[in-house]
Order: structure tokens, then sequence, then C-alpha cells
């Protein structure tokens, strides 16, 4: 390439990255949250342990939902009421939403029938989401979500997520990315499921 037919590329490349420095500006600016003013109680963590964004949702009482399960009986959030529930958004295709399920079914199984799991899954075909289920031997609540309607309830931006919810039905904590044990076990605790 000669100096004639560089310099408009420069120029064009300098363009586009500078309109995508503006639009990430003011995308940040009209965010519903500031994470620099999060408290410590609202913070979702991410797998690294950092905080993402201030929950606004924690503290604050859970949307009802009705979704159908991968059975296909309908489920509402609140049937839930007066137990604690652990919502997991995953999907078949997501590798931490593979590792991560065995330790909720764990979980699941330890403190069943106080907790409650519901594992919704993110936009898949039934047949997908029941093989892979039955595979593995999974018996806590799988629910499907097509139309990422229930997703959007809880702004959940990545796989897997998990939102802990009390027995009031008020949410506790977020967490996005693949917990460790130590990590489920502590967020359980804040929704009252511990030894």
């Amino acid at each position: 390439m000669n100096r004639r037919t560089l310099y408009p590329v420069l120029l064009a490349v300098a363009g586009i990255l500078l309109a995508a420095i503006a639009i990430d500006g003011i995308v940040q600016k009209n965010l519903p949250w500031n994470p620099s003013a999060a408290s410590i109680d609202s913070v979702t963590t991410q797998a690294s342990g950092e905080p993402v964004a201030a929950d606004l949702q924690a503290g604050k009482p859970s949307q009802d939902f009705e979704l159908i399960s991968a059975t296909g009986s309908t489920v509402h959030l609140s049937d839930y009421l007066g137990h604690p529930v652990l919502i997991n958004y995953w999907a078949t295709w997501c590798s931490p939403c593979r590792e991560e399920l065995p330790l909720i079914q764990a979980r699941y199984e330890h403190f069943a029938p106080t907790l409650v799991v519901l594992a919704i899954n993110a936009g898949e075909d039934t047949a997908t989401v029941k093989n892979y289920v039955d595979r593995n031997g999974f018996t806590f609540q799988v629910l499907l979500d097509p139309d990422w309607k229930a997703e959007s309830l809880f702004g959940i931006m990545a796989y897997p997520t998990s939102v802990f919810i009390d027995a009031r039905g008020i949410i506790r904590a977020r967490y996005v990315g693949e917990m460790s044990a130590e990590t489920l076990d502590k967020n359980l605790k804040i929704i009252g499921v511990s030894e």
C-alpha cells in the first residue's frame, strides 16, 4: 500500500474507534446503576470475586414469572413463596454451566425439600434441554425460557448467573459466572440454607 491509500484507511479506522468510544461513554452514562456507588449488600459478583455492578434488585421482592418446565408443567416463581429459591440461568452449550450444574444438584439433594432450585434454560428447544437433563440425572426443576422473558426480569447478561431469593421472596444475592462450592454455600447461607 502506498501513502495515498494508507492515509484514508487509517483515518477511517480512527473514526470508527472514536465513534465506538463515544457510544460506549453514552451507554455507560445512561445505565440505571452506578457501579462506583454500590453498597456491600447490593453488589453482584463474578467468578473472579470482583464486583460487576450494583444490583438494584437486591433487597427487593422478586418479580413473579410463569414458565413451562422441561416436563411440560406450568411453574410460577410465586409457587415457592415460603422456601428459599436458587434460580440458575444456564445453557447446554455453556461450559461453565455444565461444570456448575452437578454442584447445584448436590446441594439440592442435600437441602431438599427446604431449598428450591429453578434452573432456567436460555432459549434452547425442549428436546435438547430434556435430553441433557435426563442424561445427567438432574432432579431439580428445569424451566424453559424460549423468549428470554424471565431472564430479562433479572437483567441476565451472561451464563451462568445465579439469583438467590429468600423464603419471603426477597432477592438477596446474584452471582455471575461459575460458582465454586464455597461461593455457592456462602450465597445459600444468605438465603437461610446451611447446616
